[in-house]
């Protein structure tokens, strides 16, 4: 679908601008844009797959767990740069080496959270929800010569019934 292709822009753009938005800053700072760089492809990689595949789940699961990254990771970039009630203080110091692993673990914490969190309502929702077996669709089938209703079951689960009219 459509909209579908203006995500991927979207999501390509975005990754394409943070790329180019690194030069100049802090070591740090520019680890932190890194990362939103990644979540910003993984959307976008995850947006086309869905397009080409959109029947398999998995995919869908991706693309969803990536846009979770993507704004979870957008906040805690806003939250880390520019905390609230610190006027023009950053929440880290963005010239320090050791800062930089922070910035790493903290967005592998958030990925991991993620998917824990995607796993944990995929048995939720798989126990709460009752299991849908697949329903027989019926078929009208003319009655046989001795009048009696016949039924027919063929390979692609189609059943036969006939009118008692």
């Amino acid at each position: 679908s459509s909209g579908i292709n203006a995500e991927y822009g979207g999501f390509a753009a975005e990754s394409f601008l943070f790329y180019f938005h690194l030069h100049g800053r802090m070591m740090v700072d520019v680890q932190i844009h890194i990362c939103l760089v990644a979540a910003s492809s993984m959307c976008a990689v995850t947006a086309l797959l869905a397009r080409w595949k959109s029947s398999n789940p998995i995919i869908s699961i991706g693309y969803s767990l990536s846009v979770m990254l993507h704004g979870t990771w957008f906040i805690q970039a806003g939250f880390l740069i520019y905390p609230p009630g610190h006027e023009k203080q950053p929440a880290i110091n963005l010239e320090d080496s050791g800062a930089m692993m922070y910035v790493t673990d903290l967005f592998v914490a958030h990925l991991l959270a993620l998917m824990f969190l995607t796993l944990l309502l995929y048995f939720i929702f798989r126990i709460v929800t009752p299991q849908v077996k697949p329903q027989k669709h019926y078929v009208k089938h003319p009655k046989s010569d001795s009048g009696s209703p016949m039924y027919k079951t063929v390979p692609s689960n189609v059943h036969f019934y006939v009118d008692s009219d």
